[in-house]
């Protein structure tokens, strides 16, 4: 990530990723980009291909290794490589990224997801049941047009006086805010500022970690008062080094970050947070070809409370 975000750590539009996406072939991209993305996507199925293989995939790590053929493969496999950092990753989707987050289909897929909770909403619905009566405040990280907000509504009673905070990038907003005055959704709040996360009831990051480079015990090291619980969900997590690598959403690209498990969670043991559960969630993977030790099988849910929160 740049060092906006130092600069300014409390815009939430500078420390998301803005990269990229393509609804199998997007006609917003220009003939050249378009012919790039085909030639990437093809490499991606080649290295998939050869990476099932023992012997090919030896041979795969083997010219990596070596200076020379290092290059040619860099060139050959596109973004379907490692990157250092969410900023190198962004870099190498260029102009394939086509809006990244802001990209319409962005948005209508999460409102589709809105019509019934997925395998890894039941353990978070689980655990904000009990919370239910207490919450008055909940801010939703990446939450798009607050997707969360409608879909939770048809499992659990919330108080009439929650306030139901979605931060997001300003274009995801604009049509959030458009799309809860359609639908009477009053206790629901579009925010930019990561000063709204202070004193919450529940802090919801569900998706959307993996699109910030600084870890979220960074992101709550800024906010005055700390959230009393924290659920975080469907996030990819490594037990090795960070890294980054790129998403091809089919309409758009978008870069994401790796983070380490352990880091997270002792990050915000140290905030105070204590963790109380963590589940697996199966329907969502991760995987870069030829590279295995990047391959996130199934991405991750946890639910923390503050020791204050008891």
């Amino acid at each position: 990530m740049s060092d906006t975000y130092h600069e300014h750590p409390t815009s939430f539009h500078r420390v998301l990723d803005q990269s990229s996406r393509t609804s199998s072939e997007s006609p917003n991209l220009k003939w050249l980009a378009r012919i790039n993305l085909r030639k990437t996507r093809a490499a991606g199925k080649i290295l998939r291909c050869m990476a099932r293989n023992s012997a090919t995939a030896a041979a795969l790590k083997l010219v990596r290794s070596t200076p020379i053929c290092s290059h040619i493969y860099k060139a050959f496999a596109g973004y379907y490589l490692p990157f250092s950092s969410l900023e190198e990753a962004r870099e190498a989707i260029g102009a394939l990224a086509n809006r990244g987050h802001a990209h319409p289909y962005a948005v209508d897929r999460h409102m589709e997801y809105s019509q019934a909770a997925r395998p890894s909403d039941y353990a978070a619905l689980y655990y904000i049941r009990p919370l239910v009566e207490k919450l008055r405040t909940v801010i939703d990280v990446g939450g798009n047009a607050g997707n969360l907000f409608y879909c939770y509504s048809k499992y659990l009673h919330f108080r009439s006086d929650l306030i139901w905070k979605v931060l997001d990038l300003p274009e995801v907003i604009s049509r959030g805010r458009a799309l809860a005055i359609r639908c009477g959704a009053s206790q629901l709040n579009f925010v930019e500022s990561w000063s709204e996360a202070s004193g919450a009831d529940l802090l919801i990051a569900s998706g959307s970690l993996h699109y910030f480079e600084p870890t979220l015990p960074r992101l709550l090291a800024d906010v005055s008062s700390l959230p009393r619980h924290l659920l975080i969900n469907r996030t990819p997590l490594v037990d090795g080094a960070k890294v980054a690598i790129v998403q091809d959403g089919g309409a758009y690209r978008v870069a994401c970050v790796l983070h380490n498990r352990n880091a997270l969670i002792m990050g915000l043991e140290k905030l105070g947070y204590r963790l109380i559960d963590a589940w697996p969630v199966a329907e969502l993977s991760a995987d870069l070809p030829g590279y295995p030790e990047y391959t996130v099988s199934g991405y991750s849910g946890m639910f923390f409370s503050h020791h204050t929160s008891s």
